[in-house]
């Protein structure tokens, strides 16, 4: 069955605020990435509980963890940003949400994206490896000049 979902720091920075009005627009489902102007991978511990309260207060449950791994240069260091995405699967199983959203990378500066495809698929994998055994997908979104922003380098 499909699940409505949102994005509501689209309509407003204040979290309790998008709570309020997904569950008045009976949007049930929300792709949680900005909670009062804070990243959710930034977020405390004592703020994540707040906002998993005032969700749950509501009866809005997190679809997606809305992050920004693979948003970043493919000459940047990877071990950092795979400690991240671990971060971001932990954040999924504390919500409870079945998907992360995740971007394939940026070519380093002047570079041509086509040409890494290799590197993306390596890093893709390392991802997959860390998931093979936990209920997470990961959801890619396309945006310009990322590796998966054409069809072509998607399959």
């Amino acid at each position: 069955m499909a699940k409505l979902s949102a994005f509501a720091d689209e309509v407003t920075d204040d979290f309790l605020e998008q709570v309020k009005y997904l569950a008045a627009e009976r949007v049930g489902h929300i792709e949680i990435r900005f909670v009062n102007k804070k990243n959710v991978m930034d977020l405390t511990d004592d703020e994540l509980n707040e906002a998993k309260k005032q969700m749950a207060d509501y009866g809005i449950k997190v679809i997606a963890i809305g992050s920004p791994i693979g948003k970043v240069k493919l000459d940047r260091p990877f071990e950092p940003h795979l400690d991240k995405f671990k971060h971001a699967v932990d954040l999924a199983l504390f919500f409870e949400a079945p998907y992360i959203r995740m971007f394939s990378y940026y070519a380093p500066e002047g570079r041509n994206i086509d040409d890494y495809r290799e590197q993306v698929m390596e890093r893709m994998s390392a991802k997959v490896e860390i998931i093979k055994n936990i209920a997470v997908v990961m959801v890619h979104e396309n945006e310009t000049d990322i590796y998966g922003h054409t069809a072509k380098n998607c399959v």
